[in-house]
């Protein structure tokens, strides 16, 4: 699965109707997805998100695998210190940031049909 296709499902609220939660098992509520970030940092600035009983603001980061944040480096990077949740679609390990700190990690739920998504893929490579 391209990452493009995480981002479109994200940014059009497609998991809308599904339960999320955290990889440790809280609930997590998306409240707003935020503003796209087309630079370097995070991929989502003022997202608002509900973990538990606990409301955050602050920058989400996506990735297909939970591992491609030590790919890319973010765990040294202080502009990712910043980030309220990571989403991926496979929570493959847990990630920290600069200061050693989790950062919260959702595996997001969408629908999972191969037809579905092959048209969401499409319609995303257009936006892009």
């Amino acid at each position: 699965m391209p990452e493009i296709l995480l981002h479109y499902i994200w940014e059009h609220c497609l998991w809308a109707g599904f339960p999320q939660q955290t990889t440790d098992g809280r609930p997590a509520e998306i409240l707003s997805v935020g503003q796209h970030n087309g630079d370097a940092g995070p991929d989502y600035s003022h997202a608002r998100i509900r973990i538990g009983d606990r409301e955050w603001v602050g920058n989400v980061e996506i990735h297909v695998h939970a591992s491609d944040w030590y790919r890319h480096r973010h765990y040294q990077d202080h502009a990712y210190d910043s980030v309220i949740l990571h989403v991926v679609r496979d929570a493959d390990k847990p990630v920290s940031n600069t200061r050693g700190e989790l950062v919260p990690q959702c595996a997001l739920c969408y629908p999972d049909d191969r037809d579905y998504l092959s048209g969401l893929l499409s319609d995303a490579r257009r936006m892009d």
